[in-house]
């Protein structure tokens, strides 16, 4: 038995009175090899207990679970739905209604849509989509089962949710994060006291987000992460060919950084 998925799986048989019982646990990319498999019924498991397939046993079989075919895209309805990746890179869209979404294992892409919806992006890189008027909704692991860190200019590495749209630069985020715990435009300063008017940004209306565990600071919230610049719009960044408004700069532009030398801006 190989298991080819992203994450670990449990190996159930069945004995002769129909109970059924745990045997081993396989991680992602082992081989187990049991020579008893003839004649018992056999049950592959996550482990949170959902059963993900039968193995009629049969002399010398071979079985290999996962790979192909494991990443799922789910779309909820109007109502208030679960949806459950578990393994590969699923995309996950709740739709209408209060919905729980949960990745698993994989880089998963995470949209709550409308109405009030908890997130879990689970083990990989994954993506959080929100967008205005997507009402109030929480990230509970945000920065967790990452490959990366915040800090290595490789955005594809870590969880992700582009926010550059409600806010110009990061000192609002932060000041934004720092009042309420809520990401949700109710500054009217950001963290170096300067006015915030967020009049020609995207806008939360009556919405927010909540991560869950974050802090007002670089250690929950960068550039790379957020797609939040640094910089407020004009200031000049000096790059190889020269200084330019970092408005103009785009994910992966290098920048001339004091003690690093060049670097990728975000």
């Amino acid at each position: 038995m190989t298991n080819g998925a992203d994450g670990p799986i449990e190996l159930w048989w069945v004995d002769g009175g129909g109970t059924l019982i745990y045997y081993a646990t396989i991680n992602a990319g082992d081989t187990y090899v049991q020579p008893t498999f003839e004649g018992h019924n056999w049950f592959l498991r996550d482990e949170q207990g959902y059963y993900l397939e039968v193995i009629k046993g049969a002399p010398n079989q071979t079985v290999v679970y996962g790979g192909e075919g494991l990443s799922d895209t789910i779309t909820g309805g109007d109502g208030d739905d679960t949806l459950f990746g578990m393994y590969g890179d699923d995309s996950l869209v709740g739709g209408g209604g209060n919905d729980s979404l949960l990745g698993g294992y994989g880089n998963d892409t995470l949209e709550g849509g409308l109405d009030d919806d908890l997130l879990t992006g689970g083990d990989g890189n994954d993506v959080f989509i929100y967008a205005p008027g997507d009402g109030n909704d929480t990230i509970t692991d945000f920065n967790t089962g990452n490959t990366g860190t915040l800090d290595d200019a490789d955005g594809a590495n870590n969880d992700f949710i582009d926010l550059s749209g409600f806010y110009d630069n990061l000192s609002e985020l932060y000041a934004d994060q720092a009042d309420d715990g809520i990401l949700n435009q109710s500054n009217a300063t950001d963290t170096k006291g300067r006015t915030v008017d967020y009049a020609d940004n995207d806008n939360f209306g009556t919405g927010s987000l909540t991560f869950s565990g974050a802090s007002a600071d670089n250690s929950s919230f960068t550039a790379e992460n957020t797609a939040v610049v640094c910089f407020t719009a004009g200031t000049m960044i000096l790059t190889p060919g020269g200084e330019v408004a970092v408005e103009l700069l785009r994910p992966g532009d290098a920048a001339v950084t004091r003690d690093n030398g060049v670097f990728p801006s975000f």
